[in-house]
């Protein structure tokens, strides 16, 4: 009976554990990129953030399909057609963090510098369409070290267990769990900061308004009570 009230109380915090080791911070998606066209997506990253992306395009254009090819979005491989090239580029505010040439497929990965909105960039350095072709680009986006570790090179190189790697994989997770936190608590305590300069800026002005607004009122008086007396209305 006291094994299984145990039990029930280890319960979960393991359901947790378990959650922790198996959630991985990544995301995936497309749109549609046309030539001369450049397309973004923020992500507000860490400090020293590591993310790894992997790009996939696809041609649309007709004169691009391979014949019989079950894919109803294929790439170039006519020997015809220019080779697709796919060039990401990320920048941090107006300052660019880094920037990669694909082919219609690959691979790149960047840390970032400093915490902040990142905008991860693409677009075609194809000139073979004059805008009436377009491509699907697809993408795989891992943030983080645990969703960017190889935990089966690491296994075969430090000669792990599984119950070592699993342990290994939990301690990165929580890592990035802890520095997405103290970050977040940066950017909250600048918010609240300004926001208290805000209202103290509120004040100030409220102050100076009325302090106006009062001697206007007491010069006002002054000068009726010496335009009365200048009658002798008074």
């Amino acid at each position: 009976f006291i094994f299984v009230g145990k039990m029930r109380t280890l319960s979960p915090l393991l359901f947790v554990l378990i959650a922790l080791v198996c959630v991985q911070q990544a995301s995936g998606l497309f749109f549609y990129l046309k030539e001369g066209q450049k397309k973004c997506f923020i992500e507000d990253l860490p400090r020293d953030t590591v993310v790894v992306a992997s790009v996939a395009g696809y041609d649309l254009r007709a004169d691009a399909v391979v014949p019989g090819a079950a894919n109803e979005y294929t790439r170039r491989k006519n020997a015809d057609t220019e080779p697709l090239s796919i060039i990401a580029e990320i920048t941090l505010g107006k300052k660019v963090v880094s920037e990669h040439t694909l082919g219609d497929e690959g691979r790149f990965a960047f840390t970032s510098q400093d915490s902040g909105e990142h905008s991860i960039c693409f677009k075609t350095s194809s000139t073979r369409w004059f805008g009436a072709g377009a491509i699907k680009l697809e993408i795989d986006l891992d943030v983080g070290d645990a969703s960017t570790n190889d935990y089966e090179e690491i296994k075969a190189l430090e000669q792990l267990t599984d119950l070592e790697v699993q342990v290994r994989r939990l301690n990165d997770r929580i890592v990035d769990i802890r520095k997405e936190q103290a970050y977040f608590k940066f950017r909250e305590e600048n918010l609240r900061d300004e926001s208290e300069m805000a209202n103290a800026n509120v004040m100030w002005f409220s102050f100076i308004q009325t302090g106006i607004l009062l001697a206007s009122a007491a010069w006002q008086i002054y000068h009726l009570k010496s335009f009365f007396k200048a009658k002798k209305m008074v």
